[in-house]
């Protein structure tokens, strides 16, 4: 019997729309304040009073955002999908789906290090699901070295931020909310660094071309 495989431009499709509607979800927990309200108060104290739904919007967004870039990526390596690789990406749309539903529980109980820690675990699991279609896909194509070091590299590294970030907010509550930003500052540090190698790496090749001359 031949391994089962499916189409992967339908798996991918689907991958990308699942991704813009959970997108989509993230502004509706948003609370639009009643026609009142702008009469009684000022602007400024309306904007305040939504400011963590507004905050727990554009941090999940931009996450959710990174991850699709990421998934973008590594798609373009994707020649076929068999079971497993099928069963992780229904995983991960799983957890990006959820994600508008923890971002909505942790803005709720913002004081609280419950709320915290599952939306916490929710964009771990997100980060631990991509890193696992990475070493699928990376083990399946025939990728450069420095190409399959970058991508588990970034996945790595944002996995490894979020579950600090939740392990963090047991012992700072205040302090581990501003985890998330670690990804954004050490990905693009470590990118520079492969780029960097592969430059090197590159020279080289360019010099025994030359000695072979």
């Amino acid at each position: 019997m031949s391994r089962l495989t499916y189409d992967h431009r339908r798996v991918l499709n689907f991958t990308d729309a699942v991704f813009s509607i959970a997108l989509t979800l993230l502004i509706l927990e948003v609370n639009i304040p009643s026609a009142e309200a702008f009469h009684r108060t000022s602007f400024w104290d309306i904007i305040a009073s939504i400011q963590l739904e507004l905050i727990g919007f554009i941090v999940s967004f931009f996450v959710i955002a990174l991850y699709w870039v990421a998934h973008l990526r590594i798609g373009k390596y994707v020649e076929e999908i068999d079971h497993p690789l099928l069963w992780r990406h229904i995983l991960l749309l799983f957890f990006v789906v959820l994600l508008p539903f923890s971002t909505a529980f942790y803005v709720t109980g913002f004081a609280t290090a419950g709320p915290f820690m599952l939306y916490c675990t929710n964009l771990a699991m997100i980060g631990l699901l991509h890193l696992l279609i990475v070493k699928k896909v990376t083990s399946q194509s025939a990728m450069e070295e420095l190409t399959v070091k970058y991508e588990m590299t970034r996945a790595y590294v944002a996995l490894a931020v979020f579950v600090f970030t939740g392990l963090l907010s047991m012992a700072l509550p205040f302090w581990s909310r501003f985890g998330f930003g670690l990804v954004f500052i050490l990905q693009p540090i470590f990118t520079k660094r492969l780029k960097r190698k592969k430059e090197k790496e590159k020279e080289k090749e360019k010099e025994k071309e030359n000695e072979r001359k």
